[in-house]
C-alpha cells in the first residue's frame, strides 16, 4: 500500500466516525411526529418552489380546517421560504382587519386571529471531495535537483484520486412551525419546543 492509499484510508476512518451525511428530506421525516401534524402540512421549499403555487396549497391547507404548517429550507433557500412565510401570516390574519384573502382567482375566509411561530436552526454535515492538487508545481526550493525530481515525476490521476481530501461542510436547515388559533380560540405556548431548542414569536 503505498503512502497516498495510507493517508486515504485513515482520513476516510477518521470522517466516517465524526459525520453522518443526510439531506434536508431525511432530517424532514420525523417534523410530522415531533410537531403532531398531519405529513401532508410539512412542506420542503426549494430550489424550483413556485412562491403563488406554494402559497395556494398552504391556504387550501388552513381552510380545510388545520391550523398548523410546517415549512423547512435549506442554504439559498431559506430567503424563498422566508417570503412565503411573512405572506401566508399576511393573508392569514387578513380577515381580522376584515378584508379577504385571495386563493386563485376566489376570495376566502379564514378565521384566523392569532398565531404562534416555532424556529429552529439545524446543520447538516456533509463530506465535499476538495479538488485534487495540481500537477504544476510552484518550488522556491533553490536545490535544482530536487525541483528535477518533482517535476519528471508528475503524480497519475490514481494518485490525484487518493490525495482528494473528503473535508466537511455544514449546511443550514432552517424549520418554522406555524400554529395559528381562530376566533374565540386560544393557543399555549408550547414549552416542550423551546426546551428543545426552538425559538418562538408570535403575533400579539
Amino acid at each position: 500500500m503505498s503512502r497516498y492509499e495510507s493517508s486515504k484510508k485513515r482520513q476516510k476512518m477518521d470522517d466516517s466516525s465524526k459525520f453522518e451525511i443526510s439531506s434536508i428530506e431525511q432530517m424532514s421525516q420525523s417534523l410530522p411526529q415531533k410537531l403532531r401534524v398531519p405529513d401532508t402540512n410539512c412542506l420542503i421549499i426549494k430550489k424550483n418552489a413556485n412562491v403563488k403555487k406554494t402559497l395556494d396549497r398552504l391556504l387550501q391547507i388552513l381552510i380545510g380546517g388545520d391550523d398548523s404548517i410546517v415549512l423547512t429550507a435549506q442554504n439559498e433557500n431559506i430567503q424563498k421560504m422566508f417570503t412565503i412565510l411573512e405572506i401566508i401570516k399576511q393573508k392569514a390574519l387578513q380577515n381580522e382587519n376584515n378584508s379577504d384573502t385571495i386563493i386563485g382567482d376566489s376570495n376566502v375566509t379564514l378565521e384566523f386571529v392569532e398565531y404562534h411561530q416555532y424556529n429552529k436552526l439545524d446543520y447538516l454535515r456533509v463530506l465535499k471531495p476538495s479538488r485534487a492538487p495540481s500537477t504544476e508545481y510552484k518550488s522556491v526550493d533553490d536545490d535544482a535537483s530536487r525541483r528535477s525530481e518533482i517535476m519528471n515525476n508528475p503524480l497519475t490521476k490514481q494518485d490525484k484520486e487518493l490525495l482528494e481530501v473528503e473535508k466537511p461542510i455544514s449546511v443550514p436547515i432552517l424549520t418554522v412551525y406555524l400554529r395559528f388559533a381562530r376566533s374565540g380560540a386560544s393557543i399555549s405556548q408550547d414549552q416542550g419546543l423551546i426546551m428543545n431548542g426552538w425559538s418562538f414569536q408570535k403575533s400579539k
